[in-house]
């Protein structure tokens, strides 16, 4: 979509900036936001969805032998006499709805209580026991804050990061200094085409969370889904490993719900992809952005930084498709917001 475009989203989701992310998003190289040029592995970037990522795989067979301990420590706590034989422990995953902000705090204090290092309370362990943690929408907003952060307690994130930032909520003006924030946001996602990538309302509404829930004065800019392989909690197997869902739809032809038989996809810090009928197949998370065809880079030349987790944290979000539905009933309406949400998750 070209860039004139977002005149109208701009002006709708400038009442989506706290006032602290406009008095903090200082200016920065907008190129940091856009995907760059990048050598393409000498493995292939696709892979047919046939079994678990060799990444995932690899990291579930390191956290598995943590998590069990955690498990058996708290089986034990609660009761003395379980057998708690760690051979034949399960696999536990913890699992976030959506419901935006409310989902957010709501999952942050379960979250919380179940943390050995934030808790007291008689479920306190549970969370290191997990070895997968899968969300979307608001839950996704919660699981990349914790992950743009390194992974901290709920307590750190609540005192640095929720309550500063997070007072007034998404719908109230950011300000005084709110324009030149959203000059900042709106040179990022040029940025993004003028590099020869489509952009979205998805873009902006990225941003916008990155400003709120990421580390940073330039609202966790570079962040990417694939850099948290790189935090020190990640490769240390201490944290269960995170999956963000997204549902497809399409918003091009008008219709912004999604159908039942919806496609379901996943981000791990490993891939993106789905397993269902019709896609059924994984793309490297690094090279997320390339122009492929039939399973190659077209002419060798792959892309990096498309994945900024700001983006993910976005697509994850069923804004979209309440506002496509709920707000905008005229033909006319529902055509332009297509137009702009074409990405939409």
């Amino acid at each position: 979509m070209r860039l004139d475009q977002f005149s109208a989203a701009i002006i709708a989701v400038s009442y989506a900036v706290a006032p602290c992310c406009a008095a903090r998003l200082e200016r920065h190289t907008a190129d940091a936001y856009a995907p760059q040029r990048a050598s393409c592995p000498t493995s292939s970037i696709v892979r047919p969805a046939s079994s678990l990522a060799t990444g995932e795989a690899q990291y579930i067979a390191a956290r598995k032998i943590i998590a069990d301990a955690a498990l058996a420590s708290w089986l034990k706590k609660v009761n003395a006499t379980f057998d708690t034989d760690t051979s034949r422990l399960p696999t536990l995953g913890l699992a976030g709805s959506g419901g935006g902000y409310r989902a957010l705090l709501n999952e942050a204090g379960i979250l919380q209580a179940m943390d050995a290092r934030d808790s007291n309370s008689s479920v306190n362990g549970l969370y290191q026991a997990f070895t997968y943690h899968a969300v979307l929408s608001g839950g996704g907003w919660l699981a990349t804050s914790l992950a743009a952060w390194n992974w901290p307690t709920i307590s750190y994130l609540q005192k640095n990061v929720y309550e500063p930032n997070l007072q007034n909520g998404l719908l109230l003006p950011g300000g005084f200094y709110a324009p030149l924030a959203y000059a900042q946001i709106l040179a990022d996602v040029a940025a993004k085409a003028a590099a020869g990538y489509p952009v979205t309302a998805g873009d902006i509404y990225g941003r916008l969370l990155g400003c709120n829930l990421f580390p940073g004065t330039d609202g966790g800019v570079s962040l990417t889904m694939s850099g948290l392989t790189s935090s020190s909690n990640f490769t240390k197997h201490k944290v269960p490993y995170p999956i963000i869902t997204s549902i497809g739809t399409n918003a091009s032809s008008g219709n912004c719900s999604e159908p039942p038989d919806a496609t379901q996809y996943e981000y791990t810090p490993h891939e993106f992809g789905s397993w269902d009928r019709g896609v059924n197949s994984f793309m490297q998370m690094a090279y997320l952005g390339s122009n492929m065809s039939n399973g190659n880079a077209v002419h060798g030349n792959c892309a990096s930084g498309f994945d900024n987790l700001g983006f993910v944290t976005a697509s994850t979000s069923n804004v979209f498709g309440f506002l496509c539905n709920s707000a905008y009933k005229s033909a006319g309406a529902v055509a332009q917001l297509a137009d702009a949400l074409q990405v939409r998750a």
